[in-house]
This record gives structure tokens, sequence and C-alpha cells, in this order.
């Protein structure tokens, strides 16, 4: 899975290639409060865009999760 650009000044785009699994994500803020999130977002055959230009500069957790994997990407929005 990539999660790219980082640092972005708006957009990032989740790319999942060739994988058969469908993940949700969730992105925070560092304290906790949820930003945005959607289920079934992130799929194999598709590049997932986020679009962050409306939330303040700072650094942003992206929990990419399913029934089967969990794991966390450390964004900076500048």
């Amino acid at each position: 899975m990539e999660v790219y650009p980082n640092p972005t000044s708006g957009m990032i785009y989740i790319a999942n290639a060739g994988s058969v699994e469908v993940f949700n994500f969730e992105i925070t803020d560092v304290n906790g409060k949820v930003i945005a999130a959607k289920n079934a977002a992130i799929n194999g055959t598709e590049t997932t865009e986020i679009n962050l230009s409306d939330v303040e500069p700072g650094i942003y957790m992206i929990n990419v999760f399913n029934d089967n994997a969990k794991t966390t990407y450390r964004i900076v929005n500048s």
C-alpha cells in the first residue's frame, strides 16, 4: 500500500495495486478527533483520493483497516 505525497498541501492518494482486499480509512488529528472516514474506500483497482485542503496544517494519522489488517500512516499537511 502506498500513501503519497507526504508531506502534502492538500491531496493525499492511497494506492493498493493488485490487492483483492477492500479497506476502510479514518483520518484523525493528533488529539484523536476524526477528520474524515469512509468505508470500503480502498481497493486494488483504483487509487483513492482524499482532499485535505480544508483542514488546518499539521500532523494527521490515516488509519487503514479491514477485518484482517490495520495499519497507520502519519501525514504532514502543510
